[in-house]
């Protein structure tokens, strides 16, 4: 006769994944705005590189560059909340 899991144990098994989302969305979730902007710098710098024209490239970096106080002067500004 196989050995068989108890229930309880199955329910744990299944409920580690479910957990395990719910406290990465909580931890995404306590990030302020600005570290989520700063977070996206660099990947927004790496896509400009990808640019073979100069002066685009340049407009690219020093958009990707902008503080994040620039940003939200120009958020707010665009009435986006």
């Amino acid at each position: 006769m196989p050995y068989r899991i108890p229930e309880y144990e199955q329910t744990m098994k299944t409920f580690q994944p479910v957990l395990f989302i719910l406290l990465v969305a909580c931890a995404l979730a306590a990030c302020s705005s600005r570290q989520v902007y700063n977070a996206g710098v660099g990947w927004r710098q790496n896509e400009c590189q990808k640019i073979l024209e100069g002066p685009e490239r340049a407009r690219c970096m020093e958009s990707a560059n902008a503080d994040y106080d620039k940003y939200e002067k120009e958020k707010a500004a665009a009435g986006v909340k």
